[in-house]
């Protein structure tokens, strides 16, 4: 059901400043920005960034994503196994998304990359 982890997600405020940061303090080469997401590659794996309201509950959490394909098959998977759904499945210009609580209720994600980067 699950090949990887897809990309590890923080939160942000500001995405030109996380970017600057995340380039010319660190050192990591942006695999693309913009202004709601962007993504840096370490090592094979993704670190991304997605801009949050700061009223949001979540602003001070990373969250694990878990590549999945179909992400429709695993959400029915889940549910049937009792998972509470966070977000139902969303599809978007770079793939689609899902979340779900684990038993203490942390949020991981699920995602799916659309069909030109698969």
């Amino acid at each position: 059901m699950f090949q990887k982890i897809a990309y590890t997600c923080y939160p942000v405020r500001d995405m030109g400043r996380a970017v600057d940061f995340y380039r010319d303090v660190l050192g990591l080469q942006p695999l693309f920005t913009g202004d709601e997401w962007s993504e840096f590659e370490i090592g094979g794996q993704r670190l991304a960034l997605h801009k949050t309201p700061a009223s949001s509950l979540v602003l001070e959490m990373a969250v694990v994503s878990l590549e999945a394909r179909p992400i429709e098959q695993a959400v029915e998977k889940l549910k049937r196994r009792g998972v509470r759904l966070a977000r139902d499945v969303q599809t978007l210009a770079y793939g689609k998304r899902a979340s779900f609580l684990d038993s203490e209720g942390n949020l991981i994600g699920l995602y799916e990359p659309p069909p030109s980067n698969r």
